[in-house]
């Protein structure tokens, strides 16, 4: 295969296209409802097409992956409540930013590094169980580190 300029400015084109539609997609107002299941659809429509776009060369700011982290979060939270992340954040920089923060904080608790910043964002008012669940399962090397790093968070959480 040729790789030109061009391959990668297409790559990076669609990467935006994705995030854009995604974007539009997930954070859709109409009738106050949020399309999870649009969202997902797409992205897996997309990951068909081009499942190069989750590699790292690809999805550099890992915003793509942190779409999926949002998808898989909010259906989980909707399964057990009416509500979810969408309902307390409608930007989507803002979704961006959270989940950066929570998997940073997940990653610090996870190597016994966390910090009073980390309790504090730990123990928000409006931080399901269902994102940290999602965030740990993402971020765990096997499922022994998952339950270990899941119980020092309920720890955390519940000495605050």
């Amino acid at each position: 295969t040729n790789i030109t300029k061009n391959t990668f400015t297409e790559i990076a084109d669609n990467f935006i296209d994705y995030l854009g539609i995604l974007e539009d997609i997930l954070l859709n107002d109409a009738n106050n409802l949020k399309d999870i299941s649009g969202a997902k659809s797409y992205f897996l429509s997309c990951l068909k097409k081009r499942p190069d776009v989750l590699m790292e060369a690809s999805d550099i700011t890992g915003e793509l992956k942190l779409c999926m982290q949002v998808i898989a979060t909010c259906e989980l939270e909707l399964q057990q409540q009416q509500s979810c992340i969408l309902d307390e954040l409608s930007e989507f920089h803002e979704l961006m930013q959270f989940f950066h923060q929570l998997n940073d904080t997940v990653e610090h608790v996870r190597k016994n590094e966390w910090t009073r910043e980390d309790v504090s964002f730990l123990t928000k008012q409006f931080l399901s169980e269902e994102a940290i669940q999602t965030a740990v399962h993402v971020l765990s090397q096997n499922s022994v580190e998952e339950q270990e790093t899941r119980k020092k968070i309920t720890d955390i959480r519940q000495k605050k």
